[in-house]
Formats: structure tokens, C-alpha cells, sequence
């Protein structure tokens, strides 16, 4: 077929896929980098697999964890958001989640005023093209607490995380791994108030059942486990 054919094209997708799977984040990034400059020379800039390359790269250079990268994330991570928003309707979940992306990029970026616009921005859209506790929803909600407690601003927080795990308790139920995940993040944001019981109350049955879910090794185990540790520590300090 070629290799410029539009399904080797769309083939090469998988062996930087499984790089990045396999934590070779370098060599995904070459990988994707001439994937997107390949799919934008023969399929165009506006074509679906070229946008999603786009994305996918900005995934990998966040993933590094190497600030040198973080600018080109977000370069590429803008171009998928343009693309579709030009193509899509506001509320879109691909917008919603280029958005949440970029929020993430300007987060490691320390851009928190870009990354809470974008953030809120999203919010806002997914709560008009959606209804109340939506997935999507709880998800940017629980970013946005997330977001604002790496600031320091831990009252604010603290509502959006809450706010998160009651809505997907009330759509997903109160046993879903959805809730549980946003849990850890609301016991983490009590004890960083300083209200180590509380934080305590909420991670214990939280990580209980994500460790029935997952198992004791899944990393967000292993992180509540921390946090859970922490916060034990602490409420024991006279």
C-alpha cells in the first residue's frame, strides 16, 4: 500500500502506542512527532488521525515529566483544541477533553490562572451539554479541586472535591471506582487542612475499595496508601 498510504499511516499508531505503554516515552515522542508530520504532509492538518497524533504526542511529552517539553505539549495540545473546535460543537466530549489535557499541561507549566480558565471553561460546557454528575463532569470537577489544592487554596478545593464524589455517588453509586478515586483526593485535601480524623474517615474506606477493585499494587492504591499513612502520622501527634 505504500507507506504513505492512510492506513500505514494510521497503522503506525500502534508501535508508538506500545512504546509509550512500555514507558519509552523518548522514543514514543520521535515515534508520534514523525507520524504528525507525515499525516499532516498527506492527509492534511484538519484530518481526524492527524488531530488525534497531536494529542497523543502532547500525552507522551507530558509523561516524561522533562520541563524542556512542556511548551511543545502545549503547542500541539492548542492545535488539537483549534482543530476541533472549528469541526465540533462546544460541548463536545473531544473538546472537553483537549481542554482538560491543556489544563494539564499549563499545570506543569505553573500557568495556574491559563489552567484553571481552561478548567472552569470546561466545566461550564460539559454541565450546558450534559446533565448533572455526567462522567465527564465529576471528572473536571474533581481536576479543578485537584488544581486548586496544588495551589494552596484549600477551602475552595475542598468543595469541588466533595461536590465531585457526592454527584458520582448519586449517578455511578456509592461503591463505584469513579468515587473512590475522587475521594482519595478529597482525604488528601483534609489533611492538608490540618483535619487528620476526617482525612482518615474518608481514605480508609475510599482505598478499601479501590484495593478489592485493583489490588494492593495499582498505583492509585499505592498512593492513597501514602496518603493514608500521612494522615495517620499525623492525627496521632498530640
Amino acid at each position: 500500500a505504500g507507506l504513505d498510504h492512510p492506513r500505514t499511516l494510521y497503522a503506525r499508531m500502534l508501535p508508538a502506542t506500545v512504546l509509550f505503554n512500555l514507558e519509552r516515552h523518548q522514543e514514543s515522542a520521535a515515534a508520534y512527532r514523525q507520524l504528525f508530520a507525515d499525516q499532516s504532509r498527506v492527509l492534511g492538518p484538519d484530518q481526524a488521525g492527524t488531530i488525534l497524533t497531536a494529542l497523543n504526542l502532547c500525552t507522551v511529552l507530558a509523561s516524561t515529566k522533562n520541563p524542556a517539553v512542556y511548551d511543545e505539549a502545549a503547542v500541539h495540545c492548542r492545535y488539537a483544541l483549534e482543530k476541533y473546535e472549528a469541526q465540533l460543537e462546544p460541548g463536545h466530549n473531544k473538546i472537553l477533553a483537549a481542554m482538560s489535557t491543556l489544563s494539564y499541561i499549563e499545570q506543569l507549566r505553573k500557568s495556574y490562572p491559563e489552567a484553571e480558565r481552561l478548567l472552569r471553561d470546561a466545566l461550564l460546557r460539559a454541565e450546558k451539554a450534559s446533565s448533572k454528575g455526567h462522567a465527564q463532569n465529576t471528572s473536571l470537577r474533581s481536576n479543578l479541586g485537584s488544581l486548586l489544592m496544588e495551589q494552596g487554596r484549600f477551602d475552595e478545593a475542598l468543595l469541588e472535591l466533595r461536590r465531585a464524589v457526592e454527584e458520582t455517588r448519586a449517578t455511578l453509586g456509592r461503591e463505584h471506582p469513579f468515587a473512590a478515586m475522587y475521594a482519595l483526593n478529597e482525604g488528601e485535601c483534609l489533611r492538608r487542612l490540618g483535619r487528620f480524623a476526617d482525612a482518615i474517615a474518608v481514605l480508609e474506606p475510599s482505598l478499601s475499595l479501590l484495593t478489592a477493585k485493583f489490588g494492593p499494587d495499582h498505583p492509585r492504591v499505592t498512593k492513597g496508601s501514602l496518603r493514608l499513612a500521612r494522615a495517620r502520622e499525623k492525627n496521632r501527634e498530640p
